[in-house]
C-alpha cells in the first residue's frame, strides 16, 4: 500500500516504484472506447531516465492482448505523457496519444488532466498539464473494437503488477464526460 504523505507538498499517496498501487473495485470502472472520461489529478515523479514507463491509473491487462486503458510517464522519450486505449498487444487495434518530450519535470507537481470524448480517433484526446492544452503526436490511429477486460483498474501500477510508479499522486478524479479548459 502507497504511504500517506503529509508533512510536505504534495500531500497524498506516495508511490514507491516497485510494489505499491491502489486497486480500485473493477465493477465502477468498466471503460470502452465509445465512452468520454477525464481524468484530473496532481501527481510529481521521481524517475528521469526515458526507459522507465511509469503507469499513473487505468484499467489495462498485464498479458495477452494489453486490452484497456492507461494513462503512462516516460514511454520513450524523458517527461512524456501518453494516453493508451489498446484492444491487442499487436498495436493493429489500438490508439496511442503523446505529448512531447519535458511535458512534466522530475520531482516537481504538477496538474494532469487527460480526456477522452469517445470517439475513437486521436482528434477526441486531450493532455493538460498545468492547465496548458498540449501539442499531441499521435502514434496509432487505429482502434475500432473494446477495450473492455476484466482487469483491475489501479492507480499507480498496470493491473497490480508492474510498470510501477515512483512518486506522489493526489486528489486524484475520474469523470465520465470531457473536461474543458474553460
Amino acid at each position: 500500500m502507497p504511504r500517506l504523505v503529509t508533512r510536505s507538498f504534495p500531500y497524498g499517496l506516495r508511490f514507491n516504484g516497485t510494489t505499491n498501487y491502489v486497486d480500485l473495485t473493477t465493477a465502477a470502472f468498466e471503460w470502452e472506447r465509445t465512452q468520454a472520461f477525464s481524468f484530473s489529478l496532481w501527481m510529481s515523479s521521481d524517475k528521469t531516465t526515458a526507459t522507465q514507463t511509469q503507469s499513473v491509473i487505468g484499467k489495462i491487462e498485464s498479458g495477452a492482448n494489453f486490452r484497456g486503458l492507461t494513462i503512462r510517464l516516460s514511454q520513450s522519450v524523458a517527461g512524456e505523457i501518453g494516453l493508451l486505449l489498446n484492444n491487442n498487444a499487436t498495436g493493429t487495434n489500438r490508439l496511442y496519444v503523446r505529448t512531447a518530450a519535458n511535458a512534466y519535470r522530475p520531482g516537481v507537481p504538477f496538474h494532469l488532466v487527460v480526456t477522452y470524448d469517445g470517439s475513437s480517433t486521436s482528434g477526441g484526446c486531450a493532455i493538460i498539464v498545468n492547465g496548458v492544452n498540449m501539442t499531441l503526436t499521435t502514434v496509432t490511429n487505429a482502434l475500432s473494437a473494446t477495450i473492455l477486460n476484466t482487469a483491475s483498474a489501479t492507480i499507480g501500477a498496470r493491473n497490480n503488477t508492474d510498470i510501477f510508479l515512483s512518486g506522489n499522486i493526489f486528489k486524484a478524479h475520474v469523470f465520465t464526460d470531457v473536461l474543458s479548459l474553460a
